[in-house]
C-alpha cells in the first residue's frame, strides 16, 4: 500500500487500512496536486455541453454514427487536444523529461500512462451509447491492453482527418466524437475521481454529506456516465493514508516513474 498519493494519479483506498472517507478525496483538491484541476474540468464540461447541443439537430443513434459535419470535426479536434493536454501534464506532474516536450506523441509518450493509470480496464455506459453497442458500453483505450503500443482507431481517425480534411472529412462523425468525448471523461476521472463531476462549465459544486461522512457525487453528470467496470488494483496499488497527517508536510505527493 501507498503512504502517499501520485501527481494526477487517483487510486482506491484500501479499506482496511483508512477509516477517515472525508479525506479519501481531498488530496486530489489541493493545488499541490494539479494547479489547473479546475479549468481542466470546466473545459470537459463546456465540451460535454457542446456535444449535447448537436443532439438537437442529430439523434444520437446507430443510425447516425456515420454522420459527419464541419460541426463534429471542431469538437472531435477541440477533444483530442485536451486529451493531449491532460496526458502532457500528467507526464509533467510526475518529472518525466524524456525527449522534448514539443516532440511527445501518444505512442511513444502519452501510452506510457496507461501503467499508473490503467485506462484500458475502464468501462463506461451512459445514455448515448446504444451507438456502440446493444449494452451502451464504451471503452476508448481498451486497445491499450498490453505492455507494448496498439494505437486507439477513434484517436488514429482525429489525427487522419487533421492533417487531410478533404481526403478524411468522415472520420468526423458522431462515433468519433462521443468515444473521443468518452476517453476524456475517463482520463479526468483517472486523474480526480468523482471530483470530476463536482464542477460545471462555470461553478464548482462541492458538496459534502456530514452525516454518511462522504462527498456528494454525479451531481453533474450530464452524458450519464456510469461506470461498468473500473480498474482492479492490488493492495500494493492502493492508498492508505490520513490526508491531514501528511498535507502539512514539505512534499505530501509521490513522482511516478513512467
Amino acid at each position: 500500500m501507498l503512504s502517499q498519493p501520485y501527481y494526477r494519479i487517483y487510486r482506491p483506498f484500501n479499506k482496511t487500512m483508512c477509516i477517515n472517507n472525508a479525506g479519501q478525496i481531498l488530496y486530489a483538491e489541493d493545488d499541490r496536486y494539479c494547479d489547473e484541476r479546475i479549468q481542466l474540468i470546466r473545459m470537459y464540461k463546456m465540451l460535454q455541453k457542446q456535444v449535447i447541443d448537436t443532439f438537437q439537430y442529430v439523434e444520437p443513434v446507430k443510425k447516425n454514427e456515420n454522420v459527419f459535419s464541419l460541426r463534429y470535426h471542431q469538437l472531435y479536434g477541440n477533444i483530442c487536444a485536451e486529451i493531449e493536454t491532460n496526458f502532457r501534464g500528467i507526464l509533467k506532474a510526475n518529472g518525466y523529461t524524456n525527449g522534448d516536450e514539443n516532440n511527445w506523441n501518444i505512442k511513444n509518450n502519452f501510452f506510457k500512462t496507461n501503467i499508473a493509470l490503467k485506462l484500458n480496464e475502464y468501462k463506461i455506459e451512459s445514455y448515448y451509447n446504444e451507438i456502440f453497442n446493444s449494452t451502451y458500453i464504451n471503452q476508448p483505450f481498451s486497445d491499450w491492453n498490453k505492455q507494448t503500443y496498439s494505437s486507439l482507431k477513434w484517436y488514429q481517425e482525429h489525427n487522419a482527418v487533421k492533417h487531410y480534411r478533404s481526403a478524411e472529412f468522415e472520420n468526423a462523425n458522431l462515433k468519433n466524437v462521443l468515444t473521443g468525448l468518452t476517453g476524456l471523461y475517463i482520463l479526468l476521472f483517472a486523474q480526480f475521481g468523482h471530483l470530476v463531476d463536482t464542477i460545471t462549465d462555470s461553478n464548482i459544486i462541492h458538496s459534502f454529506d456530514e452525516n454518511n461522512n462522504h462527498m456528494v457525487i454525479g451531481i453533474n453528470n450530464d452524458m450519464g456516465f456510469n461506470f461498468k467496470q473500473i480498474p482492479a488494483w492490488t493492495n500494493n496499488e492502493e492508498y492508505s493514508f490520513e490526508w491531514n497527517n501528511i498535507k502539512t508536510t514539505n512534499n505530501p505527493y509521490l513522482k511516478y516513474n513512467f
